[in-house]
């Protein structure tokens, strides 16, 4: 349960940085005035360059820690029909 709220998390962070960087992106190139956009929510940080690799580096290694746990899920059922309980 915990690696998924993490997983929700940093999929979230990904989200807000990336809106983030299209709007800053989007203000820059309508205007000929430099624009500073900040984010209004982050982990660490409000900088959306440094928070989006940061979910997605927090998202590989939660997918990497919660693969043991759904391959024990998914052969669970294997294993129990090979030595019956009694």
């Amino acid at each position: 349960m915990t690696l998924a709220f993490i997983q929700l998390l940093s999929l979230w962070c990904i989200d807000v940085s990336t809106s983030t960087l299209i709007m800053k992106n989007n203000m820059e190139t309508e205007s000929d005035v430099q624009v500073n956009v900040y984010m209004s929510d982050g982990f660490f940080t409000h900088n959306s360059l440094i928070t989006y690799p940061l979910g997605h580096y927090v998202l590989v290694i939660t997918c990497f820690l919660s693969a043991p746990f759904t391959l024990y899920l998914i052969f669970q059922p294997y294993r129990s029909e090979k030595h019956p309980s009694q």
